[in-house]
């Protein structure tokens, strides 16, 4: 008496079913491998036996739905300024140009202390309470700018996997360019 156990059904290489059968049954079509792990659409090779078959490539849509929640993370996810941390999530965000607004209507008094994201309160003078949000503008700006360029690629087809949208977003953020040094105001005589 034959063993009776699964065996895969294969024709051009793809399991297109699963059934209980000894050796000495046949098929018209393709061939019967004995199944142990196999499913329905597995590839088999003779040689190497069965693999799943790979992945199917994103839609561009799911990838631009990608790059937008990184997006998102990245935006809200914080940010260095002058080695200390500092949140950016959006409640941060308004803060911060509160803040700002503050200091151009002259409702702050300089040198008040701001809370950064490590608990910590540290003096800051009114300009630097200018110059963190602008750090925090540009931090933001440059999240929606990869976002941009990035869906740029999907579009034109040069960005087709998830792996590239990721690694777009754990590139280093470009540091803003230093502003060049005031020319000095030569002393009237």
């Amino acid at each position: 008496m034959s063993e009776v156990r699964a065996r895969a059904h294969v024709v051009d290489g793809v399991v297109v079913n699963i059934i209980m059968a000894g050796p000495e049954v046949g098929v018209e079509n393709g061939y019967l491998a004995d199944a142990d792990e196999a499913v329905i659409g597995d590839l088999h090779d003779p040689e190497t036996g069965f693999a799943r078959p790979p992945a199917p490539a994103p839609l561009p849509a799911e990838l631009i739905a990608l790059a937008a929640d990184l997006r998102w993370q990245t935006e809200v996810g914080g940010m260095g300024w002058r080695g200390w941390p500092v949140h950016t999530d959006r409640q941060s965000q308004t803060k911060v140009l509160a803040e700002h607004v503050a200091v151009t209507s002259g409702n702050r008094v300089d040198g008040e202390p701001w809370k950064f994201a490590d608990g910590l309160f540290r003096p800051l003078a009114n300009a630097d309470v200018q110059e963190l949000a602008l750090a925090v503008r540009e931090h933001v700006r440059a999240s929606f700018a990869i976002e941009a360029a990035v869906a740029a690629d999907i579009e034109a087809g040069v960005i087709v996997t998830r792996e590239a949208v990721e690694a777009a977003f754990t590139a280093p953020e470009p540091e803003p360019e230093p502003e060049p040094e005031p020319e000095p105001v030569p002393d009237p005589e």
